[in-house]
């Protein structure tokens, strides 16, 4: 057989091969997409454990947060990790849930607690629908009792502005959350800037290009030989071509370079929190959220114990829990299983379908009165201003418990408690609130600053990214020039690395408010929130005295001119 036919039969039998090959391809990943699915249908048709989805069995994603779809585990318990019954909460359902229950940070897991608050409420700082926090209300009114009209009037508006606490207090923490899982610069919308940069550099830069190195060769001769700077003509036309390719490589390859940096400035940044806020780097996204669930419980549980019963260490403490109390929540959680599957209808309201959205609710409210420790928690766990959890009549209602029977003024242990939701409470629940609002109003001016500078860093990175075609040009246009792209440079930079101061600053924060909150309940409630109070507000008002240290700043003039001044100014 002649070499040339040879080489031909060659030639065919890799074609065929090659034909072939992607048939075998697809059949595996249909098949491996098959058992994939069947592995989700099953974990899909899995009874729920008590707290939703098996403890032991349930693992948050440890791939990179919004980079890439969370893989699959042999349990299938991924899915029932991300589902949270927060149909009914406003702000969940409209896109304010927690970001780290869908996708976990990257080498890290949720805690358990943290994962049965993402499937409980979507939120993973929070154990119940931020719902539930709202203070019940329960006043007589009617035209025998104008009195009780204006006060229910007021407590009306002042639940009103409760509420709008509790949800900037969430949306704060959620703002928080994005911060460490939204990285512009390495997600899946790089793609579409990588892109963007080249139609840039085919359309701006490389049209411009021949003409700024035309511009670049006349000054060089103009320098070299008219004025005879040989030397630094050379040195200048070699910084010239380095900022040039430097940029040229930018623009050719985002991801592998400011996209490699800003990796790493979010992992040293998640980092420096961790070692602030936890005192140890390891498992940094589970210190964050940890800290956001001791941030909300400081800033909404405790003061909403106040508002609901005057009293936050009857509520909270498990020491004073209430027999009573605790026997009517097991009756309740009793009834809410039995509907679920029209058992047992029970008096407080009509049979539910299994798998419905009702059912996967009143399941969850089941679990945490079930799960409850202290007596706000029984109350939390269902919502506010409901039979269940507010009604008079109803003989096994935690608030007829409460009151000591159906009949007013309340009577027993708990009188005082009780009463507090009733018009008795109108004034304690105006100045409480007053108290509250003065407070968090500095921990939400605080973290909003330190929100804001972080996802307008991210912001900037991508802005100062974009405009690398035109910086690109910039160096041969003389000194001039050369000082324009080291500012772009600079600034592109400082956009990237700022993660590290703020995330140490936020770091510090919640540490200074952990220590307040927990490790000082000797000093009473009051005394707490004022101390925390201060020091949200103190730490707003030296906010740029901090940030002055922290860059190195203090007690001396900022070099402008030099390339870390303008590294810092751009931080």
């Amino acid at each position: 057989m002649s070499l040339a036919r040879k080489r031909a039969l060659l030639v065919a039998g890799t074609l065929v091969l090659g034909a072939g090959a992607p048939t075998v391809w697809d059949v595996a990943c249909t098949a491996s997409v098959a058992r994939a699915a069947a592995g989700s249908s099953r974990a899909a048709d899995a009874p729920p454990s008590r707290a939703g989805v098996s403890d032991a069995s349930r693992r948050a994603p440890s791939d990179p947060p919004l980079i890439s779809a969370p893989q699959e585990t042999d349990t299938g318990s991924e899915q029932g990790f991300s589902t949270a019954s927060s149909d009914g909460d406003p702000l969940v359902s409209n896109g304010l849930g927690s970001p780290m229950c869908h996708a976990g940070p990257s080498e890290a897991e949720l805690s358990r607690s943290s994962q049965r608050n993402c499937v409980a409420s979507g939120f993973e700082a929070a154990p119940v629908p931020t719902g539930n926090y709202a203070f019940d209300v329960h006043i007589d009114t009617g035209i025998a009792k104008l009195t009780n009209d204006a006060d229910a009037t007021v407590q009306n508006l002042l639940q009103l502005a409760w509420t709008v606490l509790v949800a900037a207090v969430h949306g704060v923490i959620v703002m928080i959350e994005w911060c460490y899982t939204i990285d512009l610069i390495d997600s899946s919308a790089m793609s579409g800037v990588a892109n963007g940069l080249r139609q840039a550099q085919a359309t701006f830069t490389q049209p411009w290009l021949v003409l700024v190195l035309a511009v670049a060769s006349v000054l060089a001769m103009y320098q070299g030989l008219v004025r005879r700077r040989v030397a630094e003509t050379v040195g200048q036309a070699a910084l010239m071509v380095a900022m040039m390719v430097g940029g040229l490589w930018v623009i050719m390859d985002p991801t592998g370079t400011v996209g490699s940096l800003g990796r790493w400035a979010n992992q040293a940044g998640l980092g420096a929190l961790g070692a602030a806020a936890g005192g140890s780097p390891i498992h940094p996204g589970r210190t964050l959220a940890n800290s956001m669930g001791d941030l909300f419980s400081g800033a909404i549980t405790g003061p909403w114990c106040f508002m609901e019963f005057g009293n936050v260490g009857w509520c909270s403490e498990p020491a004073r829990l209430d027999p009573r109390l605790r026997a009517s929540a097991m009756a309740i959680a009793a009834r809410e299983h039995a509907q679920i599957g029209c058992a047992n209808g029970g008096s407080f309201g009509a049979c539910v379908r299994p798998g419905s959205d009702q059912a996967r609710v009143l399941g969850q409210s089941v679990d945490e009165l079930r799960r409850a420790h202290t007596n706000g928690q029984m109350f939390l766990a269902l919502p506010a201003n409901q039979a269940m959890r507010n009604s008079i009549n109803d003989s096994d209602s935690l608030f007829n418990v409460l009151c000591g029977g159906s009949e007013t003024p309340c009577r027993g242990p708990t009188a005082a408690q009780a009463e507090f939701r009733t018009e008795h409470g109108t004034e304690w629940r105006f100045m409480g609130l007053v108290f509250l609002w003065a407070g968090a109003l500095g921990m939400l001016l605080l973290l909003g600053f330190i929100d804001v500078h972080l996802l307008g860093a991210a912001i900037a990175s991508l802005l100062y990214l974009l405009l690398a075609p035109v910086a690109v040009l910039a160096p041969a246009l003389g000194d001039g020039g050369r000082a324009a792209f080291r500012s772009w440079a600079a600034r592109l930079l400082g956009a990237v690395m700022s993660k590290l101061i703020y995330s140490f600053l936020l770091g510090v924060v919640l540490l200074m408010g952990r220590i307040l909150t927990v490790d000082l309940t000797a000093l009473g409630w009051f005394t707490q929130w004022l101390l925390i109070s201060t020091m949200w507000w103190g730490a707003f008002l030296q906010r740029h005295h901090v940030l002055g240290v922290a860059l190195g700043q203090y007690g001396r003039r900022r070099e402008s001119g030099s390339l870390a001044g303008r590294v810092r100014g751009a931080i």
